[in-house]
Formats: C-alpha cells, sequence, structure tokens
C-alpha cells in the first residue's frame, strides 16, 4: 500500500502543467504558440493543445470557445503566464482589430472609458487588458525577451528546455515566418476570409504605422503616461526577478 502511494504521488508530480499565455491582441501569442511548437511543446492559438493555450481572449475571463474546456482544466494543474508587447508596436497593430474583436473588447467590461478615436481605443485596450492580465498571470516575459524569461514557465510546467534549444526555434521559426513565400500564403489566406481581413492583412504588411510617446500624449496625456510607466515598470520588474 505504501509502495503503491508513492508511486501515485511520484506521477503526480512528474505531471506536466498546462499552459495558459495570455495578454493583449497583437501581442505575439501567435507566434509565441507557434514557436513552443517549433519546440515541441504544443500550445495552441487560440485554441487548446495538448500542452495549453495561447490567447488575449483568456485574459477577462475563462469560458469555453472553440474547442477550450475550462471544466477540464479546473481538474488538470495549469500556469498563467502573461506575455506583454512593445506599445509603440502594439498599440498601431490593435487599430486594425474587426469589429468581432472590438465588440468582445467592449463586453469584456475592461474598462468604461469611452473612446476619442481608434487610436485612443487600441491605447484604452492596451493598458486596462494588461493590468487585468498582470492581475491573473503568475508568470511574466515580453515579447521582445522572450528567451530566457518564458524558460520558467517552461521548466515549472515540466518541459525540459534550455535557452540554447529555445534560441534555435526562435532563429528557425524566424527564416520561415519572415520568407516572402509566408507571407503570400498568409495574404492568400485573409483573401478567402474576407475582402476587408485581406485588405487589414496587406496594411500591416506594406504599411506599417510608427507611433511616437508624444503621439500617444496627444490624444491622451494621462493614458499615455500611465502605459509608458506601466512598460517601463513591468520590464523592471522581470529584470529583477532573473
Amino acid at each position: 500500500m505504501v509502495v503503491e502511494a508513492r508511486t501515485r504521488t511520484n506521477k503526480l508530480l512528474m505531471q506536466k502543467k498546462r499552459i495558459i499565455i495570455i495578454g493583449t491582441g497583437r501581442s505575439g501569442t501567435a507566434y509565441t504558440s507557434m514557436l513552443l511548437k517549433q519546440c515541441g511543446i504544443d500550445v495552441g492559438h487560440e485554441r487548446m493543445g495538448k500542452d495549453g493555450v495561447s490567447s488575449w481572449y483568456l485574459t477577462t475571463k475563462f469560458e469555453a470557445f472553440d474547442g477550450l474546456d475550462w471544466e477540464d482544466l479546473e481538474s488538470d494543474p495549469y500556469l498563467i503566464g502573461q506575455q506583454i508587447r512593445d506599445p509603440l508596436k502594439t498599440i498601431p497593430s490593435l487599430m486594425t482589430f474587426n469589429k468581432q474583436s472590438q465588440s468582445f473588447i467592449r463586453r469584456s467590461g475592461a474598462h468604461n472609458v469611452k473612446p476619442k478615436n481608434r487610436l485612443h481605443d487600441a491605447m484604452l485596450h492596451w493598458y486596462y487588458w494588461n493590468r487585468l492580465a498582470f492581475d491573473r498571470a503568475d508568470y511574466h516575459w515580453t515579447l521582445e525577451d522572450l528567451n530566457p524569461n518564458i524558460l520558467l514557465i517552461l521548466n515549472d510546467a515540466g518541459h525540459n528546455l534550455s535557452a540554447s534549444d529555445l534560441r534555435l526555434g526562435i532563429d528557425e521559426l524566424s527564416s520561415t515566418v519572415n520568407s516572402s513565400k509566408t507571407r503570400v500564403l498568409s495574404l492568400r489566406r485573409a483573401a478567402k476570409t474576407s475582402p476587408m481581413v485581406y485588405l487589414r492583412r496587406v496594411r500591416q504588411a506594406f504599411l506599417p504605422m510608427t507611433l511616437t510617446w508624444q503621439d500617444l500624449r496627444d490624444v491622451d496625456r494621462k493614458l499615455a503616461l500611465n502605459i509608458e510607466r506601466f512598460y517601463s515598470d513591468y520590464k523592471t520588474s522581470i529584470d529583477s526577478s532573473r
């Protein structure tokens, strides 16, 4: 009986935990999903993989959608990590959100501030969504500094991945994602979805918007300062926890 109990205990200790990656839209959750798959860790994007899921939707509330069953997660151990991307790169991309995503954000109750314009709307989403994600997550990193910061949640979840393995995965994925063939295939898939999605993808690929901190201050000075301070403090907390 003692041997059986020890065996069950050892199995529980060896059981891998699922990984839940949250953040804002356009923060690189799709990229991180592809990267982890490249490294042999099945974390799906907007759907549950064997080892977890990467989705901005899950920041506000845990509910089933597109194959996600949170009742299963309640019985299985999981870890939650937050991924942040540079706001000056994320916010312009958020301005191209479709109506479905915008509607989801409004229904979430993340904030009740009425946006002045599309840029202000994107700024509000970045700030309030990341605050919610920060409170929910136990692990934190930036898209720009994945290696080695994401390794902590991977190792705690039971995945034996080294910094060199992750770097190799990043290099291999970068060569694939940045290839002209991959971009063409992405635009073709978008064209089959809808004309609006296609035009949005073309604009993202060939006419990227560049913003400065002053651009954000011109729209809402207080909010811009809050975004800048939050991002700076976030990076500092990551550096100090290494």
